[in-house]
C-alpha cells in the first residue's frame, strides 16, 4: 500500500511542481485510499539531557499529541496543530524528561494512535557534568537510493546513536526550484522503513549541500534563479527537517545553527545559499555567516566542538 500510495503521490506532485502538500487535496484522498494516516515522522530533533522535539506530517489539519513513558509515569505533550501554513507539519516540544533514560513514546493524531516503529524511543544524554556515553553518527550523500539501504540505517540505530548529523545531499536530488518535486523526494524519504526506524529513535540534524539546494555545484543565487526561488527552497527545508532555529530568522536567510548535544557544541554551516562572488572576502560562507561563526565559536563551552561543512573548505 505504501508503494501504491507513493506512485500516485509522485504523479500528483510531478503535475504540480510549484505546489505544497496542503494545496493538493488529491494527496489526502490517495493517502486515505491506501490507509496512510501520516505521511512523515515521527522525526526526533534538538535533543538535550531533558528535552527533545518531535516532528510529524499529517494528511490534513490535525491535533498532534505525544505520550511519553517515563520511570515516573506517563506524560502527555501537546496538542500542537498541523495546518495549511505549516504544510501539515507539527513539532511537539517534549520537556522535563529524565536524563540518561530510554523513553518509549506514542504519537496521537486527532485522538487516534498513529502507526510508528515499535522500537520508537527517546534516549536522553547524561546531565551536564555527569558521566555518560554519547554516540553520534554522521555522513552525507544519502540521496534517494541510500535512504533505501535499510542495513546501513539499522546499523546506526542498533549501535545506539543518539544523534545523526546529515552533512548534505540527503533525500532531494537536483530538483532546481521545483518545490513540488522537493516535497516528492521528502515524501519518499519519509516512507522508507529504514529512515522511519532511525528518525523515530535518533535525533536528526541536517544541512543542505548542492543537490538539496538547487542542483549540482549550484550556490548563492545561481544564474537563471531569483531570491524568491532561494527563499522558497528554504521554506520547504524548514518544514521538512527538525533542526533548531536556522539561519538569520529576521532576514529569512540561511539554514546554519549552533546547538548542544550532551558535551558537544554542534555548529552546522550553510555552505551553499549565502556564498558570494568567488575571490571576495568570506565568499564561501558570506560575510554575515562568517561573523556569526566567529561569535559562536567564542561561546562554545562543551568538551568538544563539531563543525560541519558540506564541501571541502
Amino acid at each position: 500500500n505504501v508503494q501504491d500510495f507513493f506512485k500516485e503521490a509522485r504523479l500528483i506532485l510531478d503535475a504540480n511542481r510549484k505546489t505544497s502538500f496542503a494545496e493538493l487535496p488529491e494527496l489526502r484522498i490517495a493517502a486515505l485510499k491506501h490507509e496512510i494516516p501520516v505521511t512523515g515522522g515521527p522525526m526526533l530533533g534538538e535533543l538535550t539531557h531533558n528535552s527533545a522535539k518531535l516532528w510529524v506530517r499529517t494528511i490534513q489539519p490535525a491535533r498532534v499529541e505525544v505520550i511519553v513513558q517515563t520511570p515516573y509515569g506517563t506524560r502527555r505533550y501537546g496538542p500542537v496543530n498541523s495546518n495549511f501554513s505549516s504544510d501539515f507539519t507539527a513539532v511537539v516540544n517534549l520537556t522535563a524528561l529524565p536524563p540518561s533514560t530510554k523513553l518509549p513514546y506514542q504519537v496521537i493524531v486527532d485522538g487516534k494512535p498513529a502507526p510508528i516503529p515499535k522500537e520508537a524511543a527517546i534516549t536522553t544524554p547524561a546531565a551536564p557534568n555527569a558521566p555518560g556515553k554519547l554516540t553520534i553518527a554522521f555522513g552525507s550523500c544519502f540521496h534517494k537510493t541510500g535512504l533505501a539501504n535499510n542495513a546501513l540505517l539499522e546499523r546506526m540505530r542498533l549501535r545506539g546513536a543518539s544523534a545523526f548529523i546529515s552533512i548534505g545531499d540527503c533525500a532531494v536530488d537536483d530538483r532546481d526550484a521545483q518545490v513540488g518535486l522537493h516535497r516528492s523526494d521528502y515524501l519518499l524519504r519519509d516512507l522508507h522503513p529504514g529512515w522511519q526506524n532511525l528518525a523515530a529513535s535518533t535525533a536528526i540534524y541536517a544541512a543542505w549541500d548542492d543537490h538539496d539546494y538547487f542542483n549540482n555545484d549550484k550556490a548563492g543565487i545561481p544564474k537563471g534563479y531569483t531570491v524568491a526561488d532561494r527563499d522558497a527552497l528554504r521554506s520547504v527545508w524548514l518544514q521538512n527537517w527538525n533542526n533548531p532555529a536556522c539561519g538569520f530568522t529576521k532576514q529569512g536567510t540561511g539554514i546554519f545553527f549552533h546547538t548542544r548535544i550532551g558535551p558537544c557544541d554542534l555548529i552546522m554551516l550553510d555552505t551553499r545559499s549565502m556564498r558570494t562572488t568567488p575571490g571576495a572576502p568570506n565568499a564561501y560562507l558570506g560575510e554575515e555567516q562568517s561573523r556569526w561563526l566567529e561569535q559562536e565559536l567564542k561561546q562554545c563551552s562543551g568538551a568538544f566542538t563539531i563543525i560541519t561543512s558540506g564541501t571541502m573548505w
